[in-house]
C-alpha cells in the first residue's frame, strides 16, 4: 500500500453502526450556543423553495420518497440534549407517529377546500387563478420556512409538497443547521422527488466522533501548519466600518439585504473568467476582497470562506453540518492587477478546500484559545459561494439564515443565469443603510473590474474608499 493509499485509509470512516448517542460535532456545539442567545425565531434554518412541472410526480410519491429518506438519513431522526455543561446528539429510531409535523401536502386549488391548514398534512387553499395560487403557495412557503423546531424533541427538517395543479407543484425543503448544511438542502430534495441514493455507509455521529478523535491526536498537523503559517503576523481585526459600538457580549442577531447581478453583467463575469482560465467564484471573491479592502482601510486583510468540508470517503451523500470555513488573506502592495488578484484568489480557494479538515473551532483553539467576547475569533468576515447543481428554484435562492455569528457574511448564489447576493448582518453593529452601500459598492468594482480587468487594485480600491467617504460625512451629518 502506497503512502497516499495509507493516508486515505486512515482517513475513511467507520461503516454505520448501532450508535445512536454521542457527542455533537464541533461545529454542532457552535451552532447550538448561537441558537441558545439568539432570540429571533428560524435564524438558524437553511431552505430551498424548488418548482416542478410536468414530471408525474405524486404525492404519494413524494411521501414514500421521504419515508425512506427519513429511514437512510440518521440525521433527520437527530435530537439534542445537554447533559452537564456538554451537548449530545440522539438518533432516534423513528420519528413521532404524526407525520404533519414534517411533511405537509397543500393543494393549492378552491374547489377542494379553505384555509391554508399548515398543521395537518394533507391541506388546501382559497386561491382562484395561477397567479393568486403561486404567490399564496410562496408566502405559506415562507411560513413553514420559518416555523420553529424543537431541538430536543424533532424532527429537526420540514417537507412541504404545495400543488397548484395536477402537473405543477412546489417543494419546501427547510431543516435546522445542526443537522444540515446547504448541500444537505440539495441532497433532501432530490431524494424527495428522484428518490434515495440508498442508506448511508456512514453517519454524521460517525464524522463528529472520528473528528474529535483526530483532533486530540494531533491528527490536522499538516493543516494546522499550513494556516499558522498564512495567519502569521495577521491583523487582530479586518471587518467593514461599524455603525454601532460592539456589544460587549456578541449577539447574533441580524438581518439580510438580497441584490442580484445584471444577468449581462453575469455572462461577462463567466466570459473573463474563461478567458484567464479562473472560475467566476475567482472574479467575485477578488471583487470582495477589493471592496473589504476599500471600506476597511487596510492593506492587510484577514476574511474566510466556506468549504464544503466533505472530502472523507461515504459523505458526499450524507446529510449533515459537513461546512467548515477556512481563512483568507490578501497583503495588497500596491502593485497588483485586478488579474493577480483574480489569480490570488483563485489560489486561496483552492488552498481552502485542499485544507479544509481540520474544523475551525480547532484552529481557532490554538491560536486564539482566549478571545474577546464581543467578536468573532481569527475573521470577522466572509464570502461564501453557494453553488448548487442541477437543482431548479423557483424563486431566487432565499435568505438561508438571519442569525449571524461575523460582522459581515456575503453569500453568492447562482441561478438562472446570473448571482444573487446576500449580505448577512448583526443588527447590533450595522444599519441597512450602510449594508446597501457596501452592495452598492461590490457592483461598481464587479462592473469596472470586468470591463478593464488590467485595471490596477489601487484604483478599484479607491472607487470604494470615494462611497466610504461620501459615507463618512453623512454619518458626522447625523
Amino acid at each position: 500500500m502506497s503512502s497516499t493509499q495509507r493516508a486515505a485509509a486512515a482517513q475513511r470512516l467507520p461503516a454505520a453502526g448501532p450508535a445512536t448517542r454521542s457527542r455533537a460535532g464541533i461545529a454542532q456545539e457552535r451552532f447550538w450556543w448561537l441558537e441558545q442567545t439568539n432570540t429571533t425565531e428560524a435564524s438558524l434554518h437553511l431552505s430551498g423553495l424548488l418548482r416542478f412541472c410536468g414530471t408525474g410526480l405524486t404525492e404519494e410519491h413524494v411521501a414514500a420518497n421521504v419515508a425512506q429518506m427519513v429511514a437512510e438519513q440518521p440525521a433527520l431522526r437527530t435530537v439534542f440534549e445537554e447533559v452537564d455543561g456538554e451537548l449530545w446528539q440522539v438518533v432516534l429510531p423513528g420519528l413521532p407517529p404524526d407525520i404533519a409535523e414534517h411533511l405537509h401536502i397543500i393543494h393549492m386549488d378552491s374547489s377542494v377546500g379553505t384555509g391554508t391548514g399548515t398543521d395537518s398534512s394533507t391541506s388546501t387553499s382559497t386561491s382562484t387563478s395561477t397567479d393568486d395560487r403561486m404567490a399564496e403557495a410562496v408566502e405559506i412557503a415562507r411560513r413553514l420556512a420559518h416555523d420553529p423546531f424543537d431541538l430536543r424533541r424533532g424532527p429537526l427538517f420540514r417537507i412541504a409538497m404545495l400543488v397548484l395543479d395536477p402537473d405543477e407543484f412546489l417543494l419546501l425543503v427547510t431543516a435546522h443547521h445542526l443537522i444540515s448544511d446547504g448541500f444537505s438542502i440539495s441532497l433532501m430534495g432530490h431524494a424527495a422527488t428522484l428518490g434515495s441514493p440508498g442508506p448511508v455507509q456512514v453517519t454524521y455521529l460517525d464524522h463528529a466522533e472520528a473528528q474529535r478523535a483526530r483532533v486530540a491526536a494531533g491528527g490536522y498537523e499538516r493543516e494546522l501548519t499550513h494556516w499558522k503559517e498564512l495567519l502569521r503576523d495577521a491583523p487582530p481585526i479586518t471587518t467593514f466600518p461599524l455603525d454601532h459600538p460592539r456589544p460587549a457580549v456578541w449577539s447574533p442577531i441580524g438581518a439580510n439585504l438580497t441584490d442580484e447581478v445584471d444577468p449581462a453583467l453575469a455572462q461577462r463575469v463567466r466570459s473573463l473568467a474563461a478567458r484567464q482560465r479562473r472560475s467566476p467564484g475567482a472574479v467575485l471573491v477578488a471583487c470582495y476582497l477589493i471592496v473589504l479592502a476599500g471600506w476597511s482601510g487596510q492593506r492587510d486583510l484577514i476574511t474566510a470562506t466556506s468549504t464544503l468540508g466533505r472530502s472523507v470517503e461515504g459523505t458526499t451523500g450524507v446529510v449533515g453540518l459537513f461546512r467548515n470555513f477556512a481563512p483568507l488573506r490578501w497583503t495588497d502592495t500596491g502593485e497588483w492587477r485586478f488579474t493577480d488578484l483574480m489569480e490570488h484568489a483563485q489560489r486561496s480557494l483552492y488552498d481552502a478546500s485542499d485544507h479544509s479538515e481540520l474544523p475551525v473551532a480547532a484552529l481557532i483553539a490554538e491560536l486564539e484559545p482566549d478571545p474577546p467576547p464581543d467578536r468573532s475569533p481569527l475573521f470577522q468576515t466572509l464570502v461564501n459561494l453557494l453553488l448548487v447543481e442541477d437543482i431548479d428554484y423557483c424563486l431566487p435562492p432565499p435568505a438561508r439564515m438571519t442569525g449571524c455569528s461575523l460582522d459581515m457574511m456575503l453569500h453568492i448564489e447562482e441561478w438562472l443565469g446570473t448571482y444573487y447576493l446576500t449580505w448577512l448582518y448583526p443588527t447590533t453593529l450595522l444599519e441597512p443603510d450602510s449594508v446597501a452601500m457596501f452592495n452598492a459598492s461590490f457592483h461598481t468594482v464587479l462592473r469596472q473590474a470586468v470591463a478593464t480587468p488590467q485595471i490596477s487594485t489601487e484604483q478599484l480600491v479607491d472607487l470604494v474608499r470615494d462611497a466610504a467617504r461620501v459615507r463618512d460625512r453623512e454619518v458626522q451629518r447625523s
